[in-house]
């Protein structure tokens, strides 16, 4: 299983503070049967991109040096969060995940007013960068509009969907209208922390499929490694 959105690297985010809470993290994710985590530490835009790669794959080395040989495979990745001018940024590639041309983005959290639409669609046709967008579930009510995020869904970009959204009746309901909407998904927990903010992925899948059948989680899982191996990935529903 891919946990495809998690704050393992210490000392780099809000994510744990030193190496025993992110070894506490990756026992959490291992023992949940997830074998492949992608780190995606947040970056955003008043850091150098080199600066913060730098520390990134600094602190990703620091962890492996104590990682049992039991451990999920990590794969160094950003979690970015859109700015303007984004996709005239020369190193902007760098911040994909390893060996691809995805890149999870965080949306403004403020109600969009067009930009972001212009900046994703220029990352798409003018760099070759698939976003994948992160966590798109938390904007139904914080920005109060579904109108904005349909026009995500119809440009058919990626999008994740964290964990605890499948452990609620009002995220459950947002997950429907994504897939109702045929949205190409993904599952991250979004862990921070092994006790303020675990890992619920294995919980969050068994949600899933209980609502949308075994099948339909194997597209998940599908989908997240397409990703990772550089394809294209396709609607599950």
């Amino acid at each position: 299983m891919i946990d495809f959105h998690a704050h393992v690297l210490s000392g780099i985010d809000d994510g744990p503070r030193n190496i025993e809470q992110s070894l506490a993290l990756l026992q959490s994710q291992a023992a949940q049967g997830i074998d492949t985590v992608i780190a995606t530490p947040h970056y955003l835009s008043d850091v150098s991109i080199l600066d913060f790669v730098k520390s990134r794959d600094a602190a990703l080395a620091l962890l492996r040096e104590s990682l049992p040989e039991d451990a999920p495979r990590i794969i160094p990745a950003t979690e970015v969060g859109l700015f303007y001018g984004m996709s005239g940024v020369e190193d902007i590639s760098l911040l994909c995940i390893e060996n691809t041309d995805y890149m999870l983005i965080e949306m403004p959290h403020a109600r969009w007013s067009g930009w972001e639409y212009i900046e994703l669609s220029n990352l798409i046709s003018r760099r070759g960068i698939t976003p994948v967008l992160a966590h798109l579930d938390r904007y139904v009510q914080k920005i109060g509009d579904f109108n904005g995020i349909r026009q995500l869904l119809n440009m058919g970009i990626p999008v994740q969907i964290n964990a605890s959204a499948l452990l609620s009746f009002s995220g459950r309901g947002t997950v429907k209208r994504f897939l109702k909407r045929h949205a190409v998904m993904v599952l991250g927990s979004d862990c921070h922390h092994p006790k303020h903010r675990p890992c619920r992925l294995a919980a969050a899948c068994r949600a899933f499929q209980k609502k949308w059948g075994e099948q339909e989680l194997i597209n998940l899982q599908m989908n997240a490694e397409a990703i990772l191996k550089n394809h294209r990935v396709e609607k599950i529903l």
